[in-house]
């Protein structure tokens, strides 16, 4: 019996006649295109609880603030700029966090930061899924740090001191 056609793998790249190294699996805090999670309930129009909920506390008075779906803003400890966003914006925002992989983040991250216990969070809630997310101030890098900078930065949160 003679075996039918096998499959092409496609070219293949020697060098010195050597195959290439495997790729090594990504040590990079950002995760890749196939690390993102989709989640399928991202439509939060119709959601009455807080979409998005971040915050800090610790050794500063704490501060928390509530984005609801229609795009209102509460603040608990906090003085803000603005009252509202607006409902596409705060779409964008779970687009965004799902992008960052914000699904698969580690739920509490503390890094190596002698003397600061200031802890920073993000919580979003949607019709199918719930994560809370918490870091050390001191992480100042990576994507956990850039949707929280962002968020302080949509809401025109202000006070005097560390965050």
């Amino acid at each position: 019996m003679t075996p039918g056609p096998q499959p092409n793998p496609g070219p293949i790249i020697t060098i010195n006649d050597q195959p290439p190294p495997p790729t090594p699996p990504s040590t990079s805090p950002i995760p890749t295109f196939i690390d993102v999670i989709c989640i399928p309930c991202s439509d939060v129009s119709q959601t009455q609880d807080p979409v998005i909920e971040f915050g800090s506390g610790g050794p500063i008075p704490p501060a928390s603030f509530q984005i609801f779906a229609d795009g209102r803003i509460l603040a608990e400890g906090a003085t803000l700029q603005k009252q509202t966003l607006s409902p596409l914006t705060v779409q964008a925002l779970v687009q965004l966090a799902n992008a960052l992989g914000f699904w698969i983040f580690p739920e509490f991250s503390s890094p190596p930061v002698p003397g600061n216990s200031v802890t920073q969070f993000v919580q979003i809630t949607l019709p199918c899924a719930h994560r809370l997310v918490r870091v050390q101030r001191g992480a100042d890098e990576g994507p956990f740090a850039e949707l929280f900078s962002l968020l302080t930065e949509l809401v025109g949160f202000s006070r005097t001191g560390a965050f």
